[in-house]
């Protein structure tokens, strides 16, 4: 044992004789500097430009995974976050009129689109009311402004289309708003498209059937041709009949502009009215002015409609309001 201690200490001694020589043919000072040839090895971390773009590219592809995934529940489709038509808007609205309730909320409306389900699936998540859902693009920000809160529900429905032509297509949805007992309804949609030289003619004709309000039917139509450069008018016309409420109806002509790529513009006006006891009543006259601009590149938005109107219920005084909107958009633009 003895000896084992011996050799230990021998080894020791010479291993720190060893070491004492190597630091001493260092240069002190040149050890404390770090030459920058020496982290040529390391690769530096790519960051993004900003947290913002990545953040909201973070968001956009959980929306496609979702559409992505409930694809491969129902088909053999691949489970990743590749671009679709699946998308989310969130927006903030402010809506002040005379003799409407001022309204200051938020909404959104969630598309998820199913690529390989039967070659087109669409399933809408949105919180509306029924005005809204028959309502066309061209008067949405006019009726989303309206709406009461009250009546906005949570609505979920599941879309197919059935015949697609390159004139016609026709479509139906099953769904149901989010009230306990749900208010469950189907919807048939028929839309018809078609140019005649510069004119452009789409005609939209839904017939509806909810558990609450019964059947109904709904047209819009709208005519379109070019004006200037950057410009075309627009005629929209629309109907709407509900078995169990007021019938509705409306005709405006339109401007549409567009100045640049982050700017449009739409002048309207119009007239608006509804049936009872089977006497059609003007109920209103306006002219509006929208203004939406993209603050973001293409996915933050902000839209604001100031109008006047003379109502029916006002003694057709005249009264200022405005419509404003800022959104959130998370898809393909």
């Amino acid at each position: 044992m003895s000896r084992l201690y011996f050799l230990f200490f021998i080894a020791l001694f010479s291993l720190t004789k060893t070491l004492r020589a190597d630091i001493g043919d260092r240069d002190p000072i040149r050890d404390k500097v770090i030459n920058s040839n020496d982290l040529n090895h390391i690769k530096t971390p790519v960051y993004s430009e900003t947290l913002v773009d990545d953040t909201h590219e973070f968001i956009t592809k959980k929306v496609w995974l979702l559409s992505n995934t409930l694809d491969a529940f129902f088909s053999d489709a691949e489970i990743n976050e590749n671009k679709n038509p699946g998308y989310a808007r969130f927006w903030y609205e402010y809506y002040n009129e005379k003799g409407e309730a001022i309204a200051f909320r938020p909404d959104f409306r969630l598309r998820v689109y199913l690529r390989k389900t039967r070659k087109l699936l669409k399933i809408n998540l949105s919180n509306t009311s029924v005005q809204q859902e028959n309502s066309s693009r061209v008067d949405q920000a006019q009726v989303d402004g309206a709406t009461r809160s009250g009546d906005k529900k949570l609505s979920a429905n599941v879309t197919k289309d059935l015949s697609i032509s390159r004139f016609y297509r026709f479509s139906t949805s099953v769904g149901a708003r989010l009230d306990w007992p749900l208010n469950t309804y189907v919807r048939f949609k028929n839309l018809f498209s078609r140019s005649f030289k510069s004119f452009d003619f789409k005609a939209n004709i839904d017939f509806y059937y909810y558990r609450e309000t019964l059947g109904g039917g709904v047209y819009n139509l709208n005519i379109t041709h070019p004006m200037l450069q950057s410009s075309r008018w627009r005629i929209h016309n629309f109907y709407n009949y509900e078995h169990l409420s007021t019938n509705t109806y409306g005709l405006s002509y339109q401007i549409l502009t567009t100045w640049n790529d982050d700017n449009f513009t739409t002048a309207q006006t119009g007239v608006n009215g509804h049936v009872l006891d089977g006497r059609h009543i003007i109920k209103e006259y306006y002219v509006s002015y929208t203004w939406r601009r993209n603050l973001y590149k293409k996915w933050l938005l902000f839209e604001v409609t100031p109008n006047l109107k003379a109502k029916n219920n006002l003694d057709w005084k005249v009264y200022p309001g405005i419509y404003t909107k800022i959104e959130l958009f998370f898809g393909e633009s």
